[in-house]
């Protein structure tokens, strides 16, 4: 462990210095190799017009990557810093010593029992599991804590024993124990950090040009390269350190506690994530979820706990061995006793026990956690719902449309010069060319009109609460879409907007037109919007073109956006 941290430190405080440098060698490797070409022809007696042009793009290139070299070194600083920790975010209540004496001196117990760290801050939560970190915590809406803290989440301990909860507790206590302690301060933040800032660099890399990309990608796989030598090392150690992590959990109250709550967290997380779900989204009114919790989970029995065998828990910032191989290693046999014991039906007695920790606090504190939850989703739907009410009037560029009226002409007149010879030299086999000519002039002309009607109003318009269109009949109304997509194909691109079961639009209007913009699809009930390879948004004087990464982000966000203005009428 100490040579795993160790070396890591110090790759992490020479990887951005190699990562900067390989950024700058390629960047000269590059010029060095553009500079040797102009010389040569230079070195040349004669000198012609192409070469004068090859000489002018390299010239341009060479300053174009000294630029790029020159912003790297001006961001070094910020380079040696991509590295620094985050903190972690917690949405929950810090509670002190003051405020629930008998919680704490219970969890003073666990560690004391199991010769274990007692954390310097409890978080109390209510939406993720039980878990511990070592870094600093940022609460969400209120302050920063520093040192080790335990996240105690009332709505599992609600539906399991004390002595699984304090199992559960004196696992993760277990991480603040020897070397797991260093290995949780020292490397766990620093690693996940280096992997987010890579992560981001990559990220940003896709939208460079090429001359960025040439620079910035070996240096990006150098990196990579690094995260993938200590993965093994990492893996291995969180394998160790998860399993002893469990043998203190398994000493703080038995193995079979031990495994009887890995099964049984596993076998709640589902109706507990999808009971909070309807709380926090408003479609299930309780001042006391953790009791609504309860009286939601129990009616369903015994829980199913044999598909939990396979499968891990769930945690924020890290990851677990399958359940199958932490029981086996605590030697508990995952027979019919264990699962009678996991599997038993909630109980009123696992929920006053742990209210009962509390005291009198328990009431105002549930209501606390809640009305914070739920204020922070109103404010994330008030967000999204002060966006998307400009009108945005979407036009298409026909670039074909001169093409199509002047080539029209073109075999018009081309129509015309074979009649004449026809009749005079009576030619009356050139007859039918020169009318095939005619014809497909008109048809040119004619579509050319048809394309220049088409883009003297807007294909469409997003709104606030629907989208426009003169080839709809009436607007389509956002609650009706369900999904969309982008399709692209070699030629054009369409936009699918899926409708809701039961919605069926009177599209009497586009089936009078030959080949609308705008159509139904009855079989994948969906509103299809064709050629939007080619729109424009006009805002005054100004035409922008239209991107489809940018036309994706703004019929997601009106989408969105009416979305959280009708979720928000169930807040009021």
């Amino acid at each position: 462990m100490d040579q795993l941290i160790t070396h890591f430190t110090l790759c992490k405080r020479r990887l951005p210095y190699l990562m900067v440098g390989e950024m700058m060698l390629c960047g000269l490797a590059v010029v060095s190799l553009l500079a040797s070409e102009i010389l040569w022809v230079m070195a040349r007696h004669q000198i012609h017009a192409v070469e004068i042009k090859a000489l002018a793009g390299s010239v341009i290139m060479i300053v174009m990557i000294i630029a790029l070299l020159g912003n790297s070194i001006s961001t070094l600083k910020k380079s040696l810093q991509i590295f620094k920790p985050a903190d972690s975010v917690l949405r929950g209540e810090n509670i002190s010593e003051q405020q629930a004496p008998a919680f704490w001196q219970w969890i003073r117990q666990i560690a004391h029992n199991a010769q274990l760290t007692v954390p310097d801050n409890i978080v109390v939560g209510l939406c993720d599991s039980f878990f511990v970190i070592a870094n600093t915590v940022q609460l969400k809406g209120g302050e920063r804590l520093t040192g080790n803290t335990l996240h105690f989440p009332l709505t599992y301990a609600s539906l399991m024993s004390k002595a699984e909860i304090a199992a559960i507790i004196g696992h993760e206590l277990g991480h603040f124990t020897g070397e797991d302690t260093q290995y949780s301060l020292r490397f766990v933040p620093i690693y996940d950090s280096m992997q987010r800032s890579l992560a981001a660099l990559a990220d940003n890399s896709m939208a460079g040009s090429f001359l960025d990309n040439l620079v910035l990608n070996p240096a990006l796989d150098m990196g990579r390269w690094f995260l993938e030598c200590f993965h093994e090392s990492v893996n291995y150690w969180n394998r160790l350190r998860e399993l002893a992590a469990d043998r203190a959990g398994a000493n703080s109250a038995s193995a079979q506690d031990f495994s009887s709550a890995l099964l049984r967290i596993i076998a709640l997380t589902e109706p507990v994530n999808e009971h909070l779900d309807a709380l926090v989204n408003r479609r299930v009114l309780a001042e006391n979820w953790v009791a609504s919790l309860h009286d939601f989970i129990a009616p369903t029995g015994s829980l199913d706990v044999r598909s939990a065998i396979d499968r891990e828990i769930a945690h924020p910032m890290d990851s677990h061995p399958i359940t199958r191989e932490r029981i086996a290693a605590l030697g508990v046999a995952f027979d019919e006793s264990l699962i009678a014991r996991a599997s038993r039906p909630v109980s009123e007695e696992d929920y006053g026990a742990v209210a009962q920790l509390f005291d009198a606090s328990e009431p105002a504190l549930y209501r606390t956690l809640s009305g914070a939850i739920v204020e922070s989703q109103r404010q994330a739907l008030q967000t999204d719902a002060g966006r998307g009410l400009e009108r945005l009037d979407l036009w298409m560029i026909q670039k074909s449309s001169p093409i199509l009226y002047w080539g029209g002409w073109l075999l018009i007149a081309m129509s015309l010069l074979l009649w004449v010879p026809a009749v005079v030299l009576r030619l009356w086999s050139w007859l039918p060319y020169g009318l095939a000519m005619l014809f497909l002039g008109v048809v040119f002309i004619w579509q050319a009109k048809r394309q220049k009607r088409r883009v003297r109003q807007p294909i469409f318009s997003l709104t606030a609460e629907s989208i426009e269109s003169t080839y709809l009949p009436q607007p389509l109304m956002l609650r009706d879409i369900t999904a969309f997509d982008l399709q692209a194909d070699s030629s054009s691109m369409t936009l699918v907007l899926y409708v809701r079961e039961g919605y069926h639009p009177d599209i009497s209007l586009t089936k009078k037109q030959s080949m609308p913009a705008i159509r139904f699809n009855d079989a994948i009930r969906a509103m299809q919007i064709y050629d939007v390879g080619d729109l424009w948004l006009k805002s005054g004087r100004e035409s922008v073109k239209v991107t489809p990464e940018k036309l994706t982000e703004w019929v997601g966000q009106y989408l969105t956006s009416d979305r959280a203005r009708q979720h928000l009428q169930d807040y009021s």
